[in-house]
């Protein structure tokens, strides 16, 4: 027997299970990161009656936006339990200085994962797998009952949804850019439908995870070494010649900077250095620094895009009249999940 607690609001809502005798034999928390949970009890066989009381208590308050749902049945049935329109979850656009996606502990199997969101000019839609086979559709809320998804991307219209580069640890993921489809119109409402297009293990309950958000893209940290093999004379007059470097796919194409570090010589050496993306200003080092730090703001458009082409210099340390010396630069940045 399984007991099930659906988040269909925007309160958090907790679930205390007693039996007989009033003691708790366990206790389940939805809030807006997890939005399903369960617990499996193993019934006696020999049993004929078992009574249970299930206790629920708001943690959080939403106004008129407090629903959840209840579900008690076979173990066997627990992803149906909480499949379906009914078992929507609402999520909030997603922010990455909330982290505010939502997670889940399980996969769509037999049955779907249902997500009700409200469309934003120029959102993002994500979805971070384990399972390579899960792909997700996409209803006007005014037309699910006909059952037409006007976003399929199993559909060779959106093969390109499906992303299995820069995914981070995960194993791929879906995504889906609203600015560049015209059947999501900003301020409708729409439910997002996850489900497995082939593969379907029969009675199975598959705890692997995913998040999915809409809104800003959900970002990762990368890093990669540029090494120009330029060979640069440094004195501690004035900043030496440019060292040049092409960044194109040795980072992804949305990748913004947090920060460069050079190597090739002892920081002792060298009193300052600075890089320059071509048509922006320098920035320089503190002094005897190694790094240069890019001030990355989240849910900002104006942080550094790391692929151009860029300058380098170097000025000496004021003991050293004359350092020679191969650079290498190390970059340090955020892209978005699945560019």
């Amino acid at each position: 027997m399984s007991f099930c607690l659906v988040r269909t609001g925007h309160a958090e809502v907790q679930m205390d299970i007693l039996d007989e005798s009033g003691q708790s034999i366990a206790s389940k928390s939805v809030s807006m990161k997890q939005a399903k949970l369960w617990h499996s009890q193993e019934i006696n066989p020999g049993t004929q009656n078992n009574t249970y009381t299930l206790k629920v208590s708001a943690l959080t308050y939403a106004k008129g936006d407090s629903a959840f749902r209840i579900m008690v049945g076979s173990t066997s049935n627990l992803e149906k339990m909480m499949s379906g329109k009914e078992n929507a979850v609402p999520i909030d656009r997603y922010y990455e200085s909330k982290l505010n996606f939502l997670g889940s502990s399980y996969t769509p199997n037999q049955e779907e994962f249902w997500v009700k969101f409200t469309a934003h000019k120029d959102d993002a839609i994500t979805v971070l797998l384990r399972d390579s086979n899960i792909r997700l559709k996409i209803f006007d809320e005014a037309h699910t009952a006909d059952g037409e998804e006007i976003i399929d991307t199993d559909s060779s219209d959106y093969a390109g949804a499906h992303r299995t580069r820069n995914v981070g640890t995960w194993s791929c993921a879906e995504k889906i850019r609203q600015s560049e489809n015209e059947e999501i119109v900003p301020g409708k409402t729409y439910y997002l439908v996850l489900y497995k297009i082939k593969d379907k293990q029969t009675s199975v309950f598959v705890e692997k995870t995913f998040d999915v958000a809409v809104g800003n893209p959900m970002m990762a940290s990368g890093n990669t070494t540029i090494s120009p093999r330029q060979r640069v004379t440094v004195n501690n007059k004035s900043f030496s010649t440019n060292v040049t470097a092409q960044i194109t796919e040795d980072v992804p194409s949305t990748a913004v900077l947090r920060e460069i570090r050079y190597s090739g010589t002892r920081a002792s050496n060298i009193l300052t250095f600075r890089a320059q993306k071509v048509g922006e200003s320098w920035k320089s080092s503190k002094s005897y620094y190694t790094n240069i730090d890019y001030t990355y703001t989240k849910d900002s458009s104006y942080n550094m895009k790391a692929q151009g082409n860029w300058n380098f210099s170097f000025k000496a340390a004021s003991t050293k009249t004359s350092v020679t010396f191969t650079p290498s630069f190390k970059l340090y940045y955020y892209y978005e999940y699945g560019d």
